[in-house]
């Protein structure tokens, strides 16, 4: 399977926040969390990295393109969405999840991921989580969403584009926002929320 290249991330596991959501007390938000599966089976998440892509771009363009001159024309058969033809800037998460002993694998499901209002904490946009991929030696390749057993994995899903032009002018390329995400770990769910995240300032061509 093709080498996913993707943005590269840091894999960073975070200490659990025991605050809830700014504006909901009835939800308990953090950046790393755990339940035990029906079978038995101890998980836990953390949200490793997040990122807020562009307008318009639902996936991972970069496999055979390159940063191009925008003085350089292209053909439309070697063009992406981003600028000057390259590829263009996709949303996306990193999760780690680690398993203790059991005796079955856990089966994962991301249910929503909400953009909230990094002032106010109120939701602004649903977005979905789609082509779930893990990290298999040098290589992201496609993932059927379980957790084996006393493992550890690192795990990416794209993201579907924020409506950044549907936002009011308040709405800068400085204003945070945060994603809170539901997981279920064979129905069980749980959430976790990122750190401040901003808007991609437009690139100058």
């Amino acid at each position: 399977m093709r080498s996913r290249r993707i943005r590269a991330y840091f894999l960073v596991f975070l200490t659990p926040i025991a605050c809830a959501g700014a504006h909901d007390p009835g939800v308990q938000a953090t950046q790393e969390a755990g339940v035990t599966a029906p079978s038995g089976l101890p998980v836990s998440v953390a949200l490793a990295s997040a990122h807020l892509g562009a307008e318009g771009c639902t996936h991972d363009e970069s496999g055979g393109l390159t940063l191009r001159s925008c003085a350089v024309a292209l053909d439309a058969g070697t063009r992406g969405s981003g600028p000057c033809g390259g590829p263009c800037e996709f949303s996306s998460v990193v999760l780690a999840f680690s398993s203790g002993n059991g005796t079955s694998a856990a089966h994962i499901q991301i249910t929503k991921v909400a953009m909230l209002d990094g002032a106010t904490g109120q939701e602004i946009q649903a977005l979905s989580a789609y082509a779930p991929v893990v990290w298999r030696g040098t290589q992201y390749v496609a993932w059927d969403e379980t957790v084996a057993p006393s493992s550890q994995i690192n795990t990416s899903y794209t993201l579907s584009p924020p409506s950044w032009s549907t936002l009011g002018p308040s709405y800068t390329y400085s204003h945070q926002y945060n994603l809170r995400i539901t997981i279920l770990v064979d129905g069980k769910p749980l959430t976790l929320e990122s750190p401040p995240l901003t808007r991609p300032a437009p690139l100058s061509t």
